[in-house]
């Protein structure tokens, strides 16, 4: 699991978020799933670890752990030419960083730290319950 955690960091940061990297740890998280001993048990678990975020990148983090169950490579180095070569060709779901921050209802740009919900500050409202604030410039 480690490796495919680590495989985010072949593309830049601001794409690991529903981009490139994003995709890449999926498809690296689905390759892994077909090499254990119990291959379509640990697919069925990764596709179900997904329902238990409320994550609006879900479908295309379900649709990267299936396309990575499909890769035919015998290491993780050949896995990961693959995962590059789905990547760059178009055959897993990808998003650019503004796609993603526009998915997700970031405005404004800005990363979110787990946990914590976004702040529409330009406005000062606040968003699920957390109060906004306007920073003094």
């Amino acid at each position: 699991v480690e490796w495919a955690s680590r495989l985010d960091r072949l593309y830049p940061k601001s794409e690991e978020l529903d981009g490139r990297g994003d995709a890449a740890r999926h498809l690296g998280l689905g390759w892994l799933a077909k090499q254990s001993d119990s291959p379509n048990l640990t697919s069925f678990l990764i596709q179900a670890r997904e329902y238990m975020n409320f994550d609006s990148g879900r479908k295309q983090d379900l649709f990267n752990n299936a396309l990575g169950f499909e890769i035919d490579a015998d290491t993780p180095e050949e896995a990961t030419r693959e995962i590059q070569r789905l990547i760059s060709d178009g055959q897993a779901q990808v998003f650019t960083p503004t796609e993603s921050r526009a998915r997700r209802g970031y405005r404004n740009g800005g990363m979110v730290h787990p946990g914590i919900n976004a702040l529409t500050v330009d406005q000062g409202v606040p968003v699920n319950g957390i109060a906004s604030f306007r920073p003094s410039v």
